[in-house]
This record gives C-alpha cells, sequence and structure tokens, in this order.
C-alpha cells in the first residue's frame, strides 16, 4: 500500500476517535456517568472474594477501579475513547504480527470499534467488559511472539481458560483470532484451540455461568444492556475483519475504495444515530443530578412540559425533601398518584 493511502488510514481512524469522543462528551455523557453509580472499587475482603469469584478477574478489578472517575463527565469520555484506541491499535498490531507481509489495516480496525463504541452507551454495560476485550486483544498480540515448537500448540490452547480467568468472556475472541494467526500451520494448533475453547465453557459451568453468560461475561443479562446477539456476535467481527484485512490493499489501491470508505462513513453516521438516545439520556441525567445532589437541576428538568413518569418522580422528590408533596399532588398536576409515586395508594 502506497504512503497516501497509509496518511489515508491514519487520518480516517484517528477521525473515528474523535467523532466518538465528541459524540460521547454531548451525547451520552450521563449513560457514562452512570456506570459510576453501580459500580464498587473496593479492596476489602468481601469484595476481593467476589473478584476471585468469578471470571475476568484482572479485568473486573481495571474495570471497577477506572469507572471511579467516570463521575467527572470529561474523565469518563476521554477514558472511554482511550479503551476504543487500545482496541484499534491492539487488531492492527496483531495483524502486522500475523501478516508481516501485509498492510495494517486501521480502517478495518475501526469495525468492531464503532460497535464496542455503541455498547458502552448502554448504562449497564460495564466498563471491565470493554476492559476486557482489549486485554484479549493485546493477550492475542503477546501470544503471536511465541516460536514454533512442538509444545507451543498446546500452550496456545490452555492459554484460551487462562484468559477466560482473566479477562472473562472475550476469551473466544482471543480464541479467534489465535486460530487466524495459526491457520496455515496444520490441524494441531486449531484442535489445541477448539479444545481451549471448550475448557473455558467447562470453566464457566465451575463458576455456576450458563453457556451464554460464560460467552458475555462480565455482562449481566437482564439490564439495560446490548441485544445479547450483537454480544456475542463481535467476537466474530473481529475476526471477519481479520480475514477481510487480508484483501484489503487490493481494495484500497483500486476503484473500490470510495465505496469501502463510503460504507465505514455511513456505520459511523449510524453509530452517531444510536448514540442519541435523547429519552434514555434524559432519564438517565435526571437520576445521576439527584445522585449528585444537584437537586436544582433536578427540580428545573423535573418540571418541564415532557410528559414522563420519571420527571414526575423526582418531581414529587423535590417537593417532598421540601415539605411541599401534599399540595403539589393536590394541585392535579401530575394524574393519579399511583403513577407518578411508583407505589399503589
Amino acid at each position: 500500500m502506497n504512503n497516501k493511502n497509509r496518511n489515508l488510514d491514519i487520518v480516517f481512524a484517528a477521525g473515528v476517535l474523535v467523532i466518538a469522543w465528541v459524540m460521547l462528551f454531548y451525547k451520552a455523557s450521563y449513560r457514562l456517568q452512570f456506570k459510576e453509580q453501580i459500580s464498587i472499587f473496593l479492596l476489602g475482603a468481601d469484595r476481593i472474594e467476589w473478584y476471585l469469584s468469578n471470571p475476568g478477574v484482572v479485568a473486573s478489578v481495571l474495570g471497577d477501579w477506572l469507572t471511579q472517575f467516570y463521575l467527572n463527565r470529561l474523565a469518563g469520555t476521554t477514558l472511554s475513547v482511550l479503551l476504543l484506541a487500545a482496541i484499534m491499535t491492539g487488531v492492527a498490531r496483531f495483524f502486522r504480527l500475523a501478516e508481516p507481509q501485509k498492510p495494517v489495516c486501521l480502517i478495518m480496525s475501526v469495525v468492531p470499534v464503532l460497535l464496542e463504541g455503541y455498547f458502552i452507551t448502554f448504562p449497564n454495560y460495564p466498563l471491565s467488559a470493554t476492559v476486557g476485550l482489549a486485554l484479549s486483544v493485546w493477550a492475542a498480540c503477546l501470544m503471536a511472539h511465541i516460536k514454533d515448537s512442538g509444545l507451543s500448540a498446546w500452550i496456545i490452547g490452555l492459554s484460551v481458560p487462562v484468559v477466560f480467568v482473566i479477562a472473562g468472556g472475550h476469551a473466544l475472541t482471543f480464541a479467534l483470532m489465535l486460530a487466524f494467526l495459526k491457520r496455515k500451520d496444520g490441524i494441531m494448533p486449531l484442535l489445541s484451540i477448539a479444545v481451549g475453547i471448550v475448557l473455558m465453557l467447562i470453566c464457566g459451568r465451575m463458576y455456576n455461568l450458563t453457556f451464554v453468560h460464560s460467552l458475555i461475561w462480565p455482562v449481566w443479562p437482564g439490564y439495560i444492556i446490548p441485544d445479547k446477539a450483537l454480544l456475542l456476535l463481535m467476537p466474530w467481527i473481529i475476526s471477519a475483519t481479520l480475514v477481510l484485512s487480508l484483501h484489503y490493499s487490493k481494495v484500497m489501491d483500486s476503484t473500490w475504495k470510495p465505496v469501502v470508505l463510503s460504507l465505514l462513513a455511513l456505520s459511523c453516521t449510524y453509530i452517531s444515530s444510536v448514540l442519541s438516545l435523547d429519552e434514555l439520556e434524559r432519564t438517565v441525567k435526571i437520576g445521576t443530578l439527584a445522585y449528585q445532589n444537584k437537586w436544582e437541576e433536578v427540580r428545573e428538568m423535573s418540571s418541564s412540559d415532557q410528559p414522563s413518569i420519571y420527571n414526575a418522580y423526582y418531581w414529587n422528590l423535590c417537593n417532598a425533601r421540601e415539605g411541599r408533596l401534599a399540595d403539589e399532588l393536590l394541585n392535579g398536576r401530575w394524574g393519579r398518584s399511583s403513577d407518578v409515586l411508583f407505589l399503589s395508594t
């Protein structure tokens, strides 16, 4: 690939990260701040026992530690984009190690980053999941340095459950990346990786996790999270990105280049529209302001004319704090008390 295309690669990838920062800061900052409310980082005996009783130990500890900084809007946005950049550069670095004769594909590595950027905006999607993905990608880069020997295939296979214990469900991402690395080395490495995936799932059962939960850990199902099918698809998207990157230079040096860039630009636009979930952002915002004891701002938001049970709830809560709940309820502005108080009367 010529220098012109290489520079285009870098500019496009950097531009995506800049756009991601802007969109997260202005469209999803309160959803990011909410993560601090549902996470806790303590090094007491009980918390350490919890970490050791679940897979993804390192990812969970690092994720919970970083989440405490998400109370600050600027810090939370910046940390999110730095993690996305770590994933992007890790995928590009791995491709360089796997295919040293082919150009690195920063533009292609944008695809999983866009998807992870979408995931991270969900209030109950833990930061440790993003950390786990970054750890898995860079662990694959580390394993790519292992020299071929009689034991290397089995070392790679056994590393899959080890990464599961360290990083969680993205051990499958790690395994698929290694399968891409060893695809030309015969059946033995691939068989070893398959055995490693089976051992990972067995470890998940030993942690009392279901098959699906093992693959998405540390994400908890049943909360405000992305669709589980998308979560399960992420490892395969990264694998497909690596495969498509084999033909990347042919595309970028041909008339297909505008088509590829246009499709990726449309993907960026779609992710931007997803980030613009204004109603969810408002709901999380009013709760976050209450959490931060910014009651004047809570009152201002809840007194708006936009119909919302959350606005009504926090309006009543503000009035209750000021000893005016009964008067405002009798005014009848907010309808039935059974709705606006979340309680039957």
